[in-house]
């Protein structure tokens, strides 16, 4: 995924994005991101297979696909359902 794609998506400027990512402005949005992406590399331990999760229609989801959800502004939600799954907590 593209860094501007991903900054539009979670409503950041994509040149402070892309000049400070570690800034702390940035991080609130960034952070359900990136422990998403830690519980898949977890899971999957592949990225190639992370990324089809990411690409594919959740049902926890609604049938939404995590990507878009995320890119939609709403990492909140899959970093839900991801961190359920990991607790053996059923949706």
């Amino acid at each position: 995924m593209r860094l501007k794609r991903l900054a539009e998506g979670l409503q950041l400027h994509y040149k402070a994005l892309h000049r400070n990512p570690s800034a702390a402005a940035v991080q609130p949005a960034l952070k359900p991101v990136k422990r998403s992406m830690e519980i898949l590399q977890d899971f999957f331990h592949k990225p190639e297979t992370v990324r089809v999760w990411l690409n594919t229609s959740q049902p926890d989801l609604d049938g939404c696909i995590a990507l878009e959800m995320i890119l939609a502004n709403n990492a909140n939600a899959v970093l839900r359902i991801l961190e359920n799954a990991a607790a053996g907590v059923p949706v």
